[in-house]
This record gives C-alpha cells, structure tokens and sequence, in this order.
C-alpha cells in the first residue's frame, strides 16, 4: 500500500510540475490566464472502523483551474489592440454569419482588419459586435443572437451635397463705407467690398465648388424708386451701420461652353435676418437649373422708409470682359428668365452622364459689429465629396467609429461582451480562447459599462497574469515534492528487499 501512496505522490507532483512549467513558459502570452492545480487526499481506511486508527491511501488530483484575474495592461500604438479592464471576455465566432459555429471568448484582444474589411484575431475568428445606429451609436439589440461580425467599409459611401452654410462673423463698426454709386459691387474689384471669406461646397457627385461671402459697409443715397444716386443728389441714405452680403459661387464650364442659367423665382419673404434659398442642379453640359426665394417684404427691412430692395443674380466668369448681362427681379415677378454668358475652359470637370445637385440653405448666425477686426467665427456646410478610410477610434464602451479623408466619421459597431456564471468552467480551447460548457453557465452578453461588464481601453493589450516569482517557488515545491515521493519509492523498495532476503 505504501508503494501506491507513494506513486499518487509522484503523480501528482508531476502533475503540479507540469501546470507550472506551462505557466511560466506563457508568462508573455497576452490574454493567458494562469492555472493552479488542486488536490485531494483519498479515502482513509481502518482495520477497526476508526478514526483514530485511519490510514491514509495517498492522494490524487482532484481538478486544475484557472484563475480569471486581471493581468497588467501593455500600451502600444496599434488603435486595433484592444484591452478589457475589469470584467467580460470579447465574443468570436468562426465565420461571418452569427450562425457560422460555435462563438468563442477569450481576453486577447490583438485585432486586425483582413483583406476582406473584417475583423479578425490572429486565429482568423470574427470579432463580434452589436449593430448601432450609424449617426450616434445607439445599440439596437443587446443579445447573443443579434451580434454580427463588423466590417469596416473602405469608403464613407455616395458624396452629400451642400444643403446648409452658416456664417457667423465680426462685422468692424469702424469700417469705411463703399460708395456703390462709384464702384458698384463686382468681385474683381476690390474696392466694391470691404472683405470676404469663402468656403469649399459640394455638388451631388461630390465635385468641389468655391462659395465667396463679399461684405460691403453700405452708406449710398437712393432716390424714392430705390436706385442709388451720385453725392450731391437728393435722396434717402441708408444708415452707415447697415453691410449688404454678396454670396457668390464660382463654377464654369469645364469643355469652355456658354452656361444657361434657367431662373425660377418663388414669391416669398425674406426678412433682415432671415435666411435665402438657393438650389443649384448642375447637368453634363454645364446647365445650371436655379430655383430661389429671394424676394423681400419692406415690412422686414432694416428701415420700413426703404423701398422694396431688389436681389440680383449675376454670372461672372473669371475674364471681367465677359461681364455683359445680370437679370435682376422685384418682388412681385413669377417668370422664368435665362442669362447666358462666356465661362473659360479653366474651371472644374462636372462629369458626365448625371446631374450634379447643390441645394443651399444659406443662414446668418449672429453677426455682430465691434469696433474690432473683421473676423469669422463660424463658418460650416454640410457636405463632403466621397472619402477613403483614414482610421479608426475605439471608445472607452467600445463603440468603433470609421474616420474617413473627407472629414465624415460614422460609427460601425459595439464590441460585445460576455460574462459567465463560472467562469473556472470554461472549456479551454486553446489559442487564449474558451468555450462554454454546463460547468461554466450560459454566457450574459451585455455592453461595456453597463452592470458588472468591464470597459475597453483601445491600443492596448491585456498580459498575462502569471506571476512568474510566485511560480518559481511552486516549481521548486513540485520539484521538492516529487523528490521526496521518489525517496518514499526507494524506502519502500529497501523495506520489501529486506523482507526478500529474511531466511
């Protein structure tokens, strides 16, 4: 009997020795979770039924387990190395589809996307993440079932074109006005405007198109029909506090063609701060459809003394000479005009075989006019040309945002993740993954943040959480262990040897 008890100790020091050397030798392999073993004494015996007589019959093993703490965090610069601090364990599966095989867990988090613009793990399994609303990446569903692989689109999709400007700017008070009589606004000439300002906007193909904003300080005398008048005539003058604002969009003909601007006007009120529409549809040949509200009510003018104020709408191409014809309408014209003038060969190709939309909402937010230097202080538009991938952001909750050249970003997906009833009886399946099992519990898969689920922490990787001193010291017990069962063997075997040679 000694000589079995003595083999359950070797057995299970060799056993000991094993789980420890694996332990060591994956002390730097990222997401490992360490594993300690556990023994049991086995049954006792007793010739009288007695305690005080029990023999024990050596040992055995009763089960190696792991232990789920959390390993120190390492830095990198890879925004696709993702960390969990604190509790959950990312979800793969092996295919695209959430019912391609059985889904994994594990705590490595070294991503990648493939060629094919999903993400994967070095072993190739799809990353797992819940769908989002794309604009602020609000979750849709929460369970095992709805999560799908992402993919990571290379494109931010179609170009948007412009539908909003708005324009916020310092206007000086101390500015001085322009005489329009002697030098009617015209954008060659610097002396029809005070300053100006523009800003890149898109058409529907997402060809780029210059907006310009001319300012003009307005001190000009108009005679009762509303026409400005020479100095010296008499006339109503407009207060030298009042700007007039010029938007002016440049495009041209790419093939050199005359552009036709067909003109709709829509009668309705424009008040002082209120804001103008435009709609510009470019087409293959360089036609430029208009529709506009820009008709104005004297009721909503700055002075209810002036006349109703007449928009104008001009064609400037690039050579001054050019400059023939403007079409100008009052407030109560419905018709349709067409103003055609030369554009040169210089300017953007529209494209063929589609029509090119920019639709305009065109805003004042909250001018001011210090006596300070002309300065804007908002100046955006809402579209964008189409755009490649530029990166990706991983916030804390794990949603995965794409940013794209164009300046566009989107949000793609939310990393799931899983939690276990008991997580020491996940199935091992290598690879730093594990499987559940009827000792681990069905998992509870839920988002980052929330509940007892941990958080994310992008370019960053989890270690593994061996402590290599403390298994140092193991393995010289295991090794002490298995050398004194060893000598029990031998003891054992010089006990037998003696009973043999007894004559």
């Amino acid at each position: 009997m000694s000589f079995n008890t003595a083999l359950s100790g070797l057995s299970v020091a060799s056993s000991e020795l094993a789980v420890v050397s694996n332990n060591v030798a994956n002390a730097s392999t990222t997401g490992f979770k360490e594993s300690r073993v556990q023994f049991a004494d086995v049954y006792a015996t007793s010739a009288f039924g007695s305690s005080s007589t029990a023999i024990g019959s050596g040992v055995l093993l009763a089960g190696v387990q792991q232990m789920h703490n959390q390993g120190n965090l390492d830095f990198t610069d890879n925004t696709m190395d993702i960390a969990i601090s604190g509790r959950g364990m990312f979800v793969t599966r092996p295919g695209i589809s959430s019912t391609d095989g059985t889904p994994s867990y594990t705590r490595a988090g070294a991503f990648q996307v493939n060629s094919e613009g999903y993400v994967t793990n070095s072993s190739g399994e799809y990353l797992q993440t819940f769908p989002v609303n794309e604009s602020d990446g609000s979750v849709q569903s929460t369970s095992l079932s709805s999560t799908i692989a992402l993919k990571v689109p290379s494109t931010a999709g179609t170009p948007t074109s412009t539908k909003e400007i708005e324009l916020g700017a310092n206007l000086p008070s101390t500015a001085t006005p322009i005489d329009s009589v002697a030098n009617p606004f015209f954008p060659g000439n610097s002396n029809s405007f005070n300053t100006s300002t523009s800003i890149n906007i898109y058409d529907s193909q997402g060809g780029v198109h210059t907006m310009t904003y001319y300012f003009v300080k307005d001190g000009t005398s108009y005679d009762a029909g509303g026409n400005p008048v020479a100095n010296g005539t008499v006339g109503s003058t407009i207060p030298q506090n009042q700007w007039q604002v010029y938007p002016v969009l440049n495009t041209t003909d790419a093939n050199g063609n005359n552009i036709s601007l067909p003109m709709q006007m829509v009668n309705q009120d424009d008040s002082v701060n209120g804001s103008r529409f435009m709609r510009l549809i470019f087409d293959n040949n360089g036609e430029i459809d208009q529709e506009a509200t820009a008709n104005a009510n004297s009721s909503n003018t700055a002075d209810t003394t002036i006349l109703n104020p007449t928009p104008k709408f001009h064609i400037i191409p690039d050579d001054p000479a050019n400059i023939a014809t403007y079409v100008s309408y009052d407030n109560n014209l419905q018709t349709e005009q067409t103003v055609a003038a030369p554009i040169p060969a210089n300017g953007a190709n529209l494209g063929e075989g589609a029509t090119q939309n920019i639709g305009l909402d065109m805003y004042n937010n909250s001018p001011t006019q210090f006596a300070a230097n002309f300065n804007v202080t908002t100046l955006a538009q809402d579209g964008y040309t189409a755009g490649r991938l530029s990166g990706l952001d991983i916030s804390d909750e794990g949603i995965i945002r794409a940013n794209y050249s164009n300046g566009q970003q989107s949000s793609l997906g939310k990393i799931a993740l899983a939690l276990f009833p008991n997580e020491q009886g996940l199935k091992q399946l290598g690879d730093t993954a594990w499987a559940e099992s009827i000792d681990s519990g069905p998992p509870l898969v839920g988002e980052a943040g929330t509940g007892s689920f941990g958080s994310f922490r992008a370019g960053a990787l989890e270690g593994s959480n061996v402590d290599l001193t403390q298994q140092l010291v193991k393995l010289i017990t295991a090794q002490r262990s298995f050398q004194a069962n060893a000598k029990a063997i031998e003891t054992n075997s010089a006990i037998t040897q003696t009973i043999i040679n007894l004559r």
